[in-house]
């Protein structure tokens, strides 16, 4: 049967999609038992008709057992140590119809941990409405959209949160309500975003781990925007292949993903220490300094002495800028080799910046006879924002100590206050990603991913093995081990540095 075009199909469209809004407004119940017999007895010779589409949905579901180990003491004695345990539970759900033109899409996710109050939590990952008009496609609803091409950082995909409590590599995402719009062109596709609301990013709560350096305050978040949390985005990508290389060039405008931090407390008192130049000594001058200006010494012939601060449950702020962000991704093959790049440049008020992450996979393909294949994967990442001043790095360093602050004189004991929220300092500015993938090709499926990304100044580390196979048709054991080495206190990593663990994650599926 071939499918109607044209304004027919377009009204059937349109009746199909009053049909889905009258479900989801006032729900559908099958007809009872008796109502069905009552049917028959109206009409005896009646064909028996076909079971209606929306009986059919294609259900699924995940359930996973997780376990992670932390060898190390944490940095601070408020985090949980030694083993913690989480289950997680993730169904979808899947109902086309119309030939498949149009579709519903539902994933579920939640989590309840042991520990971590703040990983306890659930998402609506996807709940989207599809139709596809041959020439462009329609997507609204709650959806994840995924840009990028490099292994080791996607600078470039920005349309989802990360949802840091799940994975602190980043590669899990949240939800976003959107109106996508796709153009299907004869020189590529393009992408319109319409994103409303905005998501938070997650954060481990003050005895999670792997945890920044200070517990971050979710409810203080600052956001530049007027609107706040419902400030809506937009962003646009135009995505073609050019002689087999795939080229994605995007633009982004609305609330950024990744915050920086300010720094909060509930109290602060500076007690400041005067040396006159002539007669005796002053008693030690007592300020607070969770003012926004720490008051100057009440004379100018006046030496300033030693500053000693002390503050009460410090914790990290987030402040949400506005942006504008323009992207490229370029990903082909030539031979056995896989080239990759992503690039971006960002404009906000908070300051400019420029980033890119590129590299190459080489391939060996049935390694040896063995049906093995194996993958060496080398990447560069650079970032213009740099490291975090070294005077504040260490200030906040001992804030995570819960140590008395010293400092040389009034000016760094203002700067400790609000000078570190307005450092964008970036964790991969001038480093170098090594690993290796290795695909056994069996029937449990077993692979196996392993990386490290080195500072090239400092030689800090972030090390990555990540394992997988399947058990029976019906489970899949993991394993990913994850380590934080020689990370200097400029670093904005240097919160995890005792944080290296293991995980263990047993999935079921139905």
């Amino acid at each position: 049967m071939i499918a109607p075009h044209g304004p027919e199909r377009h009204r059937r469209g349109l009746a199909s999609a009053l049909l889905l809004g009258q479900l989801l407004l006032v729900g559908w119940a099958p007809p009872s038992p008796a109502d069905s017999l009552d049917t028959q007895r109206a009409e005896p010779v009646a064909a028996a008709s076909p079971t209606p589409w929306w009986q059919h949905p294609a259900w699924s579901a995940k359930v996973g057992l997780e376990a992670r180990y932390f060898p190390d003491e944490p940095a601070d004695d408020r985090q949980f140590d030694g083993v913690n345990l989480s289950a997680s539970l993730n169904p979808s759900m899947v109902l086309d119809w119309d030939e498949r033109d149009q579709r519903i899409s539902v994933e579920l996710f939640g989590r309840v941990d042991q520990h971590d109050a703040a990983r306890t939590h659930a998402d609506v990952r996807e709940a989207l409405y599809r139709y596809n008009a041959r020439s462009h496609e329609w997507r609204i609803g709650w959806g994840r959209v995924f840009w990028g091409a490099t292994e080791s950082a996607n600078i470039v995909d920005i349309v989802n949160q990360r949802d840091f409590v799940e994975d602190p590599g980043g590669t899990a995402r949240l939800g976003q309500p959107m109106v996508n719009l796709s153009l299907f062109l004869g020189a590529g596709t393009l992408d319109f975003y319409l994103l409303p609301g905005f998501r938070e990013r997650t954060f481990p709560d003050t005895d999670g781990r792997p945890r920044p350096l200070l517990p971050v305050d979710d409810d203080a978040a600052r956001f530049e925007s007027d609107a706040g949390d419902d400030h809506v985005d937009l962003a646009l990508r135009y995505r073609r292949n050019l002689r087999g290389w795939d080229v994605g060039v995007s633009y982004f405008r609305g609330t950024a993903r990744d915050p920086r931090f300010d720094i909060g407390f509930d109290d602060c008192t500076a007690d400041v220490a005067l040396l006159p130049i002539t007669g005796g000594l002053l008693p030690p001058l007592t300020v607070d300094c969770a003012q926004a200006d720490i008051p100057a010494p009440p004379a100018d012939d006046l030496l300033l002495g030693d500053v000693a601060v002390t503050v009460d449950n410090p914790v990290f702020v987030p402040v949400y800028d506005q942006i504008d962000r323009v992207g490229l991704d370029i990903q082909g093959q030539r031979g056995r080799t896989l080239w990759k790049l992503e690039a971006i440049h960002e404009w906000s008020r908070a300051g400019d910046f420029h980033a890119l992450v590129g590299g190459f996979e080489y391939s060996f393909y049935d390694l040896g006879g063995s049906g093995m294949d194996l993958g060496v994967i080398a990447e560069y990442l650079y970032d213009s924002r740099g490291r975090i001043d070294p005077d504040l790095a260490r200030a906040a360093a001992a804030l995570g100590r819960r140590e008395r602050l010293a400092f040389a004189d009034i000016d760094q004991a203002q700067a400790f206050r609000d000078s570190l929220g307005t450092q964008r300092a970036a964790p991969f500015n001038n480093d170098i990603f090594v690993g290796t993938r290795l695909s056994v090709n069996d029937l449990p499926s077993t692979t196996l991913l392993a990386g490290a990304i080195v500072d090239a100044e400092t030689g800090a580390t972030l090390g990555s093995l990540e394992a997988s196979r399947r058990l029976g048709s019906r489970m899949r054991l993991s394993a990913t081990i994850r380590v934080f080495a020689n990370l200097p206190v400029t670093d904005p990593a240097f919160g995890f540095r005792r944080d290296d663990y293991l995980q263990v994650r047993l999935t079921r599926f139905f």
